[in-house]
């Protein structure tokens, strides 16, 4: 009982302290946009270590195949859709359900012909990236010297290191428009600090500071 306590208090400890640390973002590529602003965007969201060079077939098998419309993350994707709809307002977000069902394989030449379709022209892909996995082992005699705990216990954590890679794409053009590394969870802080930065670059356009505010 006492190992399952200690267990307890150094995971929440692990955790509290990760979501403390809120990284910077670091943008590595601007391109011109076709258009004076983005006015639409399709919201995507995966989990891959993969990285997007050029938009095409082969980006889209290595990262978004199978994955942007998984059941797993089915509910992150509902949080990031109805977070950038309020942030990224005026310009329309679409929402992937409704235009693709969950746990289907869509090959690329389908999935863009969906998104001619519907008339889509850009993409705003979230994707998380585990950067680091680190196992320590913590004894208990660390933790309580008063000996609460018994003495001397160990016992070994985990810690992931990760944060949100964000790419604007253009359904249409193979460069990545804008890629940035760095966006923390959850959904309301990856959509406030993707906002403003893209705001800043202006690539969106927002009425007054409506969209902007906490």
């Amino acid at each position: 009982m006492y190992t399952n306590a200690i267990k307890c208090f150094v995971l929440t400890l692990v955790f509290g302290l990760g979501a403390c640390h809120i990284p910077r973002a670091s943008i590595s590529n601007q391109e011109s946009l076709n258009a004076d602003y983005v006015m639409d965007v399709l919201v995507l969201y995966v989990q891959s270590s993969d990285d997007i060079f050029e938009w095409g077939e082969e980006a889209y098998d290595n990262i978004l195949k199978g994955r942007f419309n998984d059941l797993a993350n089915k509910r992150n994707r509902e949080f990031l859709f109805k977070n950038f709809s309020r942030r990224l307002y005026p310009t329309f977000v679409h929402n992937y359900a409704d235009y693709f069902s969950d746990h289907k394989i869509y090959a690329y030449d389908e999935f863009v012909n969906i998104l001619e379709s519907a008339n889509i022209k850009h993409i705003l892909l979230v994707n998380l990236r585990i950067t680091s996995l680190e196992r320590s082992t913590i004894h208990t005699n660390t933790l309580s010297p008063n000996k609460i705990y018994p003495n001397n216990i160990p016992i070994t954590t985990s810690s992931i290191s990760n944060a949100h890679q964000v790419y604007l794409l253009e359904t249409n053009n193979p460069k990545p428009i804008w890629i940035a590394y760095g966006f923390p969870g959850p959904a309301r802080n990856i959509a406030r600090s993707v906002h403003r930065d893209l705001r800043r670059e202006n690539f969106f356009y927002s009425v007054g500071d409506r969209a902007s505010r906490n």
